[in-house]
């Protein structure tokens, strides 16, 4: 049975709209799809994002629950988050730092919430934490999801497709240099 993982953080519920059409896309393709929500004691609201900007910019961390699935163990992973402040949401970076990844056998793509830019840095440091390029880069930004709901749908379907018909391939010795903590450990070479 092929197997994807899908996380996400929201807050307004915009990645929620859009993990939802990853899991149905996921189902088209005769892929079981495994949800997680990165639960975070952030609350909408103005005040709320001008605090979490605050802190993205001071680098604070966040305390999460562990991660409730084993990344390593699916076949495809897509993360999904808003940006903060240009910078990856620091939940998902959080989330990521806890999990283990096997870049040798599982694909990742992830698709990013944002109004205008920020979402560079996002996709280079999941790339950079789980020792792979990402399959798939799917930047939806707000207006889009508001607007033109049939962009989204297609954005969503061509990362779909972009992670299930990714070939997966070993991972380069830059990409593994330092990232011992972060692949399964049954997959280190001696």
């Amino acid at each position: 049975m092929t197997r994807a993982l899908i996380v996400y953080i929201t807050q307004s519920g915009n990645t929620k709209k859009v993990a939802d059409l990853v899991q149905a896309e996921f189902v088209k393709n005769n892929v079981t799809p495994v949800v997680e929500i990165i639960k975070c004691d952030v609350k909408p609201g103005l005040f709320s994002a001008l605090k979490q900007g605050y802190r993205t910019q001071l680098d604070k961390k966040y305390t999460l629950d562990p991660p409730e699935n084993d990344a390593s163990q699916f076949d495809y992973v897509v993360f999904g988050a808003p940006v903060w402040m240009w910078k990856i949401c620091p939940p998902l970076d959080e989330w990521l730092k806890a999990s283990k990844f096997d870049p040798t056998k599982t694909n990742y793509g992830a698709f990013i919430q944002c109004q205008k830019n920020g979402f560079e840095k996002s996709y280079e440091e999941i790339e950079k934490i789980t020792g792979k390029e990402l399959s798939s880069k799917t930047t939806i930004f707000d207006k889009e999801l508001k607007q033109d709901p049939q962009a989204v749908q297609n954005k969503v379907e061509q990362l779909v497709r972009d992670v299930i018909s990714t070939k997966t391939t070993p991972p380069t010795e830059d990409a593994l240099e330092g990232q011992e903590t972060q692949i399964a450990p049954e997959q280190k070479s001696e």
